[in-house]
């Protein structure tokens, strides 16, 4: 009970997630000074209280409350939770100011041989610990490190940090268009793995997935239309809500939209920026280009598909004539054709395909043709 005297608590409680400080930088800080915390509440119920009856301040069980609000990392918000909803179900000390534990004295004289004679309660005062910082600060804070999350590919845990971000402040597109993007990756994560079942001919678990896919993209709509209704100029929300359209195989939609975002990135162009962003600005400009592009060539392969003359109706030789006899060399030349527009995945879409140069052109002046009807 002597760490109590010291300031051992004091420190492990200053350095919660909801505590402005360097620790906020130091990965899994938090975590570890929360597993040392929850030991010793556990270690104190177990030896110095009665019938397992540990009653805390008000003061702790709200730093408590708030540490479990703060946090992100999916393993500490578990043991915060459990910690906090152990501790709650006991009356709060009314008669206690501050961040302190009540014990049971009975026992802890019984843990010290009976060297007290003293009865009652044994009161352990912990200092409380403020957080100062400003809303605009805690956001800044949690968007940082819904930042490195996204960078370590954490997609569920940085969207956590970046709704933090946005309950401490909700009027800053940023924060939404940064949502946006860590739903768009959780969308195209699934999109991928849909991709390889279909390529393994496996259909177990497909429909979960797409439909978890289709949430995700319409979660990251939502985020784009919210950043776009603060900031109308946010050209990185039009994109990702042209790419979350494209998921969900609405590509009329998605064109409009990534027309609306070339509309924007060109006023911005015209402004005439920093070296630095205009780089950035046309990045991007080439980015939305080719998501552009791939979107209108899948449509095309799709008319050509709903017309019969999709990828398995036309046989390309290398005078780009038909030819009426199918070897068994032609029809794996085609299956593997087949497969690598399947396989084929685009940095702005995983649903982009490649279409054979000579397949479109035989295509296009088939499709022109007055008198086509189809085979």
């Amino acid at each position: 009970m002597e760490l109590s005297q010291w300031d051992f608590i004091k420190n492990l409680l200053s350095n919660g997630p909801h505590i402005e400080g360097d620790h906020n930088k130091i990965p899994n800080a938090s975590f570890f000074c929360l597993q040392i915390l929850a030991f010793w509440l556990s270690w104190t119920r177990k030896l110095y209280s009665k019938d397992g009856i540990l009653n805390l301040s008000k003061e702790l069980l709200n730093t408590l409350k708030k540490w479990k609000e703060s946090v992100v990392v999916a393993e500490e918000k578990e043991l915060i939770t459990k910690l906090y909803e152990d501790f709650i179900r006991f009356p709060p000390a009314e008669d206690m100011d501050g961040h302190r534990v009540k014990v049971n004295n009975n026992a802890l004289n019984n843990n010290k041989n009976n060297n007290s004679i003293d009865g009652g309660a044994d009161i352990i005062e912990i200092e409380e610990v403020k957080d100062t910082r400003t809303p605009a600060e805690k956001a800044d804070e949690a968007r940082a490190n819904g930042n490195e999350l996204f960078k370590k590919k954490l997609y569920k845990e940085a969207i956590e940090a970046y709704k933090e971000a946005i309950r401490h402040d909700n009027t800053r597109a940023a924060f939404y268009a940064n949502l946006a993007a860590a739903w768009l990756q959780l969308s195209k994560q699934i999109q991928n793995e849909v991709k390889k079942l279909k390529n393994l001919r496996v259909n177990d678990g497909i429909d979960e997935k797409n439909a978890n896919m289709f949430k995700h993209a319409e979660k990251c709509i939502e985020a784009c239309k919210d950043a776009i209704k603060r900031d109308p100029t946010y050209v990185k929300a039009f994109h990702r809500f042209g790419q979350a359209l494209d998921i969900l195989g609405k590509k009329a939609d998605a064109l409009n939209k990534l027309k609306e975002a070339k509309k924007v990135l060109q006023a911005e162009i015209r402004s005439k920026p920093p070296k630095e962003v205009l780089k950035k600005l046309k990045k991007l400009k080439k980015s939305i280009g080719n998501l552009e592009a791939d979107i209108k060539e899948r449509q095309e392969a799709e008319d050509r598909a709903s017309n019969g003359w999709g990828i398995n109706n036309i046989n390309v030789s290398n005078n780009g004539n038909k030819k009426k006899g199918k070897t068994d060399k032609k029809k794996k030349k085609k299956k593997k054709l087949i497969e690598e527009l399947d396989n084929d995945d685009d940095d702005d879409s995983s649903n982009s395909i490649v279409v054979d140069p000579k397949v479109n052109r035989i295509a296009s002046k088939l499709l022109k043709r007055k008198n086509f009807k189809g085979v």
